[in-house]
């Protein structure tokens, strides 16, 4: 029984307390000291705590007597503390759900068209001034980007002049080829190879040092292209 007390919030030694109430009816700490075998260093925190939890009920006097409560209502109340902590862990929950999904891993690869298009899209979506570099349009093709880049700010750099007819507003940079393609916003940055793969592969980062990193290349292509 001193277990099963226990999985209601007691600690060893009031649940002994308890118990040994419930047989005495009424008892001073004394006699309990002696009918539990808790120190009597212990046995005032042990009753307080058992007050305190709604166990118990203290009869002043010299010396003050103790009476246990009924246990079907110090069960139920009980219960309800443990049901009130569920509430309250839920909450918290939440929270440390929020900052778990918040905090992204420096470099994610992600494989396959679909999955890079579907990155792409979030880091987008959550930024309204992106910078962007297209040297290869077998990577993500170019109608998707402009559909996923509608209604935002943007600055962009194409490898050729074919692909200026998606972007009218870019610039053209034909002779850094060793590229793939660069998606770089405030928090994060998402590149694909230079070379054609039959897997479709990208790379995707949230170090800031990276990021910045390739801003001030970005910079220094845009100054560069025409």
């Amino acid at each position: 029984m001193i277990k099963e007390l226990m999985k209601f919030g007691l600690t060893e030694y009031e649940a002994k307390c308890y118990l040994s109430l419930l047989k005495l009816e009424k008892s001073s700490a004394l006699e309990l000291c002696k009918s539990t075998g808790i120190p009597d260093s212990r046995i005032y925190n042990v009753l307080a705590s058992l007050e305190k939890k709604g166990f118990i009920k203290v009869e002043e006097g010299v010396p003050k007597k103790y009476i246990p409560c009924n246990p079907e209502k110090c069960i139920e109340n009980a219960f309800q503390r443990i049901v009130d902590d569920l509430k309250r862990a839920k909450e918290v929950l939440k929270e440390l759900k929020k900052i778990y999904h918040e905090k992204k891993p420096e470099i994610e690869i992600i494989n396959g068209k679909n999955k890079i298009l579907e990155n792409l899209e979030e880091i987008i979506s959550k930024e309204d001034y992106i910078k962007i570099a297209i040297y290869r349009r077998d990577q993500i093709p170019p109608t998707k980007l402009k559909k996923i880049l509608k209604g935002k700010k943007v600055k962009v750099i194409v490898g050729d002049e074919k692909l200026k007819k998606y972007f009218p507003e870019a610039k053209v940079d034909s002779r850094h080829f060793l590229h793939g393609v660069i998606v770089i916003t405030k928090k994060a940055i998402l590149l694909t190879p230079p070379i054609s793969t039959k897997k479709k592969i990208a790379y995707i980062g949230f170090n800031k040092d990276s990021i910045s990193l390739a801003e001030k290349t970005f910079n220094h292509l845009w100054e560069e292209a025409k």
